[in-house]
């Protein structure tokens, strides 16, 4: 207990004033021991003032006790008092584990955020990859349509002009060729010499043959010769194409074809042997067959010949040898007609399937061929002039000898040849053989009908005509 007396209250000083003045009015008349109850002292009248203060403004004063919340603890010493919050330091650790996991939850979410940058990146930069490379693709498929597009306009013009530029050429050419054709005429009428026309050259009399331009080739399809006359299609497919041919030069042609006499005349003149007779044979027909029979020559063809029966069983190496025997007589340029020059010739101006017309029926007036040769037994030519002759006065362009001309043989040849003066291939196998003989069917005596032989053949149907050039 203290032994200290407490003084009556009416003496005693009064605080300075506050809770602190209290504490130190009250503190400094307690016995030291007694400390504890004077802060209780103290502490009830600082609430009492509190609340009285509080009560008597009517303001929301923040009372000592309103600022601590129900847990806290008033602490009070010598030197004051206050509040403790034992639970809010043990909440301080946990709020801060929070905030650590707040933070790591924040960091971690940023990361990842981080790291879907680059990824989107990539999307996006891909998809723009994409887009551009579709919009290239677009372009370079509009450029290449616009590009196709202008060049099918321009071929499509260029051909147009083509087109153009070649009927206008073909149409300078016509009237050129008219022209040419008319001038060609007078010409000829002033010098005297049109068609038909004759004259002897180194004892050959022969038909002047004038410029023109003709339709070369078949009217009929393969096909439709064949119906009409049988035989296989397959060998009339190289009368076609029909074509226009423009021969710029006349020429003379043989009022005959060759005969015996003639090449007679030629061979005791230079020594000449033919084919046949340097190899010791030749082919004739036997009545059933063909055969190579030895002796068989010109000279022996399986008949008795005549000088004015048409020369056969000659090759065309044989033609060209007399060919050129009459060159070295000076008398002119002599050769074998080309292919065009002979149906140019055969068909003297006419368009039918033979020289005189398209009936059949007639042509044992032109021509000696199988009805009235070998089915009655007579299997040799006959005497050259004996039938009629064509519209230029030319004999036997129908049968009696097939004729040798010029030209190599090309079955695609007129899918090429050229329009003017056409002079066959440039080389080949076999040469061209046209009119037909005394042992062919109708067929091949028709105008446009062509054969082919290799050039060392004898048979005993195959002889020839000359041309001479002006």
């Amino acid at each position: 207990m203290c032994n200290r007396r407490s003084k009556k209250p009416g003496n005693q000083p009064r605080p300075n004033g506050g809770i602190l003045g209290l504490w130190r009015y009250v503190g400094g008349r307690v016995c030291p021991g007694r400390w504890l109850l004077a802060a209780e002292i103290v502490l009830i009248a600082s609430v009492s003032v509190a609340l009285d203060s509080y009560s008597d403004t009517g303001q929301e004063e923040t009372a000592p006790g309103a600022l601590a919340p129900e847990d806290a603890l008033i602490v009070v010493s010598p030197e004051g008092f206050w509040f403790e919050f034992p639970e809010a330091e043990e909440k301080v650790p946990e709020a801060a584990e929070e905030e650590k996991a707040r933070k790591e939850a924040e960091a971690r979410a940023r990361h990842e955020a981080e790291e879907k940058v680059p990824e989107a990146a990539e999307e996006e930069k891909a998809r723009k990859e994409a887009e551009a490379r579709a919009r290239r693709e677009a372009e370079e498929k509009a450029r290449k349509e616009a590009e196709a597009r202008a060049r099918r306009e321009a071929e499509e013009k260029a051909r147009k002009m083509a087109e153009e530029e070649k009927a206008q050429k073909e149409a300078e050419a016509t009237a050129q060729r008219e022209a040419e054709e008319e001038a060609r005429k007078e010409a000829e009428e002033k010098a005297g010499k049109q068609a038909g026309l004759t004259q002897t050259f180194s004892g050959i009399e022969m038909v002047w043959i004038p410029a023109g331009t003709f339709e070369m080739g078949s009217k009929l399809s393969a096909g439709d010769v064949e119906m009409v006359f049988g035989g296989d299609a397959g060998h009339f497919q190289d009368e076609h194409p029909r074509h226009s041919v423009r021969l710029t030069k006349g020429f003379w042609m043989s009022k005959y074809e060759v005969t015996n006499g003639q090449f007679e005349q030629f061979a005791n003149a230079t020594g000449y042997k033919t084919e046949a007779e340097r190899e010791g044979s030749g082919r004739v027909w036997n009545g059933t067959d063909w055969e190579d029979r030895g002796g068989a020559s010109w000279r022996h063809p399986g008949w008795d010949i005549d000088p004015n029966q048409s020369v056969a069983l000659v090759s065309w190496n044989d033609a060209r040898a007399y060919i050129d025997w009459l060159n070295s007589r000076g008398d002119g340029l002599f050769r074998l007609p080309t292919e065009a020059q002979w149906e140019y010739a055969c068909r003297a101006g006419g368009i039918g399937l033979f020289c005189y017309g398209d009936e059949v029926s007639k042509l044992g007036e032109y021509a000696r061929y199988r009805a009235n040769a070998l089915a009655l037994g007579e299997a040799y030519p006959a005497l050259v002039g004996t039938k009629k002759p064509n519209a230029w006065g030319l004999y036997d362009m129908h049968g009696n000898v097939s004729e040798w001309c010029q030209d190599w043989y090309d079955e695609g040849y007129y899918a090429y040849a050229p329009a003017a003066n056409p002079q066959g291939p440039e080389n080949g196998t076999y040469r061209s053989l046209r009119g037909g003989s005394w042992y062919s069917f109708p067929q091949f005596f028709r105008s446009a009908s062509r054969t082919r032989g290799i050039p060392s053949y004898r048979y005993f149907v195959l002889g020839f005509r000359i041309c001479r050039d002006e």
